[in-house]
């Protein structure tokens, strides 16, 4: 399943290399289209909620998390080449 996972991690010295290293332990591949926003294939059994829990083990109660499985309805405008094919190949 195709997850979109977007966050903000807002105290001050976190460290977002923690956060990116918990989702290469969810995920098979992967896009990061924006700043602070991923496009993951993950692995078999994972849900939204599965990941949002994986994910909160490294983040605290001032940052935001959002997760959403997608499906093959979407666009995007300004994203690189990579990014776009890598959606095509996995949403279409």
């Amino acid at each position: 399943m195709i997850f979109l996972i977007t966050y903000d991690l807002n105290r001050p010295g976190q460290v977002y290399s923690l956060l990116e290293k918990k989702l290469g332990e969810i995920a098979v591949s992967g896009v990061k289209p924006c700043e602070t926003v991923w496009v993951i294939e993950a692995k078999t059994g994972y849900t939204a909620d599965t990941i949002a829990r994986a994910l909160n083990t490294v983040t605290d109660n001032t940052d935001k998390l959002l997760v959403v499985r997608l499906t093959n309805d979407w666009q995007g405008f300004g994203l690189a080449l990579e990014h776009g094919n890598w959606l095509k190949k996995y949403l279409s």
